[in-house]
């Protein structure tokens, strides 16, 4: 951490660790130390929140999703000024951009429209040979999608979402339409990670650090998985 805050890189993705013994050479090295032991959670937590203070204290800034940036990034003074935006690269200051996938497996975006390459290299190219887009498969975003990613982008990039602007936007009335979501926002206010009041709701400090699983809430595809 000292090397890397003295080299000072303008952005810096902070993951938590993560132990795949079968698809890593360093997590076999680590293993064969241990004694066949993986490290546990606690020691993983300290290990992230002992990294997450040592760039503050270097003068980072973070942004949110494990992302950290230097004072006078320009992703800073995007979300500063309330006009970050999130999209498939992560974060950024150009609003919703399109996206043109090149190569095997790349993913691409025009409007409400997602699709996928193909991630056989025979099937890729004999779809450019026949002058025809390698798209494997796509997904047109339904207005229920599209509502959901406005406001998980906005806990994403502001940790607060207004219910009063996505109601003007959307024509909805937030409390009805996320009444599910809302009731499993209980668990995580007693935690201290967000608070919700008649107008809002706010991703504390501490939440900010959990900021992905606060979001996954508003994921109803992952409640039929």
């Amino acid at each position: 951490m000292d090397r890397i805050a003295a080299v000072q890189p303008d952005l810096i993705n902070l993951r938590s660790y993560n132990h795949q013994l079968n698809e890593r050479k360093a997590c076999q090295i680590i293993q064969s130390v241990q004694s066949g032991c993986p490290p546990a959670v606690e020691d993983k937590c300290a290990l992230r929140l002992y990294a997450i203070n040592r760039l503050i204290s270097a003068g980072y800034i973070h942004i949110g999703m494990n992302l950290f940036a230097r004072q006078d990034n320009e992703l800073v003074t995007a979300q500063r000024q309330g006009r970050l935006y999130y999209d498939l690269q992560g974060y950024s200051i150009y609003p919703d951009s399109d996206f043109i996938a090149i190569g095997m497996s790349a993913i691409g975006k025009t409007g409400s429209l997602f699709f996928q390459n193909h991630n056989d290299l025979s099937h890729y190219y004999e779809r450019l040979e026949q002058n025809n887009l390698p798209v494997m498969r796509g997904l047109e975003l339904s207005p229920d999608d599209i509502l959901r990613r406005s406001v998980i982008h906005a806990l994403i990039c502001h940790s607060v979402v207004s219910f009063e602007s996505v109601e003007t936007f959307f024509s909805i009335d937030f409390k009805k339409y996320f009444s599910y979501e809302l009731s499993e926002f209980t668990m995580y206010e007693k935690a201290g990670l967000l608070t919700v009041n008649d107008e809002e709701i706010i991703i504390t400090p501490k939440g900010q650090l959990f900021v992905g699983g606060i979001c996954r809430v508003f994921d109803k595809y992952l409640r039929t998985r």
